[in-house]
């Protein structure tokens, strides 16, 4: 075989030039994915925090009183909740109340300290004062003495928290 030959065989076609998207290929691909991600996370992050920034709903106290009534009682109708148990949720609810609705520290008090809160509160008529230091006094006669006490008089706190509660609203 000649020389010639040799060299044809050689010499091969030259390639053409390496294009930029070729030479930095994986290169572009990863930062595509990172700036994809960038954008994603803040996108998450903008979303959460017009989420987390929303305002919550007011709930009012007599809004909330009632709510828990109504959820006391229906536990108290459907599943037999003890009699004692259920009047003393009942006092609870309204001590709570009070306390939200004329800013006393309610449940921190004794029943002692509680009543003479009440007493100063000018917003409160003389009854309604009357009624509720008799529903304290006998919660701590029932918690305390082991008192008894019938459905009338629990159905009668009941009505009488509700209409308190009812009467004495923020409009």
């Amino acid at each position: 075989m000649s020389l010639m030959f040799h060299l044809l065989l050689a010499i091969r076609p030259v390639a053409g030039p390496i294009g930029f998207f070729h030479r930095y290929r994986d290169f572009i691909i990863a930062t595509a994915w990172i700036i994809s991600f960038l954008v994603l996370f803040f996108i998450f992050s903008i979303v959460r925090r017009i989420i987390k920034n929303r305002p919550k709903p007011v709930i009012y106290p007599d809004q909330a009183a009632l709510s828990r009534l109504n959820k006391v009682n229906a536990v108290y109708s459907k599943k037999g909740m003890d009699k004692k148990v259920f009047f003393s949720n009942i006092i609870d609810i309204l001590r709570e109340y009070i306390g939200k609705r004329y800013d006393v520290k309610a449940n921190t008090m004794t029943t002692e300290q509680f009543t003479k809160k009440i007493a100063q509160i000018g917003e409160i008529s003389k009854e309604n004062k009357e009624s509720i230091v008799n529903l304290l006094k006998r919660k701590d006669s029932i918690k305390f003495a082991a008192e008894d006490i019938s459905a009338d008089e629990l159905k009668g706190s009941l009505e009488f928290v509700k209409k308190f509660i009812v009467s004495t609203r923020c409009i």
